[in-house]
């Protein structure tokens, strides 16, 4: 998997809503997340055509409208800000990462089950995610 700069917290916002649509345009996007708010349809186009650059989105032309779509698999990129997360923050601990999160937010019994069984897998040489699946 090829590494890509962080994104920022308005592209997060933009690509789940791509994720979400597998294809679409500025328009849907600023309509989907930021109408009502205070960002301007020009703005989203602004940061969209930097993610093109960026290496996490492509552009077709659909008629006369870009249409756009992630280069970039969900998981992937879950997995990379995931990783700089617990770099950055737990010195790159997974151990310390969860015992913080257990310690912190009183996980529910489900939450404490799934992530035995996670762990279950990953002794036995399974891989496997709770977010797996598509872009």
């Amino acid at each position: 998997m090829k590494k890509i700069n962080a994104l920022s917290d308005m592209e997060w916002e933009i690509i789940k809503v791509i994720w979400e649509k597998e294809e679409t345009t500025v328009r849907d996007v600023w309509e989907t997340a930021f109408a009502g708010r205070d960002k301007a349809y020009t703005t989203i186009q602004t940061y969209m055509e930097r993610m093109i650059e960026k290496k996490i989105l492509t552009r077709k032309k659909v008629g006369p409208v870009n249409v756009y779509s992630s280069r970039v698999k969900k998981q992937n990129l879950m997995k990379q800000a995931t990783d700089n997360l617990v770099a950055r923050v737990f010195n790159g601990s997974f151990g310390q990462m969860a015992a913080f999160l257990v310690g912190s937010y009183g996980l529910s019994e489900k939450d404490i089950d799934e992530m035995k069984r996670m762990v279950g897998k990953e002794e036995k040489g399974q891989k496997g995610s709770p977010t797996e699946g598509g872009k």
